[in-house]
Formats: C-alpha cells, sequence, structure tokens
C-alpha cells in the first residue's frame, strides 16, 4: 500500500463492516499502512460499510477490533456508511476533509513557531 499513500493528505479505508472473516486482516494491513513513515500522521477515515446488514459491528466495536486507538496518530474518525442508500458517506467525507484542514492548520503553526 505504500506506493498508493505516498505524499497523500489523508487517506480512506473502507471496511465491510458485516464479515467478521476479513477483520483481523483488514487491522494487520491498517497498521501496517499507518506504520510507514510517511503515513504516521495522515488523517484516516473508516467508512464501515454495510450498516444495512443486521449482523454489522457498530463503531465502538470496530474502534475495538481495529485498535484504532493503538496508533500513533490522533486524526481518525470511523464513519458508519451504506453504500447502496449512500448514507453516511457525505458525512464522512466532511469529516475527512476537517481532518486534513486542521492537520496543515497544526502544520502551519508549527513552521511559524520555528521562524
Amino acid at each position: 500500500w505504500r506506493s498508493y499513500t505516498r505524499a497523500t493528505d489523508g487517506i480512506i479505508f473502507v471496511l465491510d463492516s458485516a464479515d467478521y472473516n476479513t477483520l483481523d486482516e483488514a487491522r494487520m494491513e491498517l497498521h501496517r499502512t499507518l506504520n510507514y513513515q510517511d503515513n504516521i500522521n495522515i488523517p484516516l477515515l473508516i467508512l464501515a460499510n454495510k450498516q444495512d446488514l443486521p449482523t454489522a459491528l457498530r463503531e465502538q466495536d470496530i474502534i475495538e477490533v481495529l485498535g484504532l486507538r493503538k496508533l500513533k496518530s490522533s486524526l481518525w474518525c470511523v464513519e458508519l456508511t451504506c453504500g447502496i442508500t449512500g448514507e453516511g458517506l457525505e458525512t464522512g467525507i466532511e469529516m475527512m476533509h476537517m481532518m486534513i484542514m486542521k492537520r496543515k492548520m497544526k502544520g502551519k503553526r508549527n513552521r511559524n513557531k520555528t521562524r
């Protein structure tokens, strides 16, 4: 994933929140990708898809299963979505935009402190 995430402003990770068989692999790939030096402080949006299914994990379960609290960065967000209806997608993109702007403002403040 390194070549896809190099020099990016944010990462959107789409998760099938109703497929329990792929959660371990998803966690492993997510942490591996975010631990690349270039990705450590990159905003992360988790789109927990398939929320229309009764077996879909809820937000707190997704946070636990993916180990999001263990990440080096605090710029992450989970948005519950349904690809069929589009529910949650617009909110997720708005959250990503806010995280990107927050990161850019923080970088700007840090640059100004060193002058």
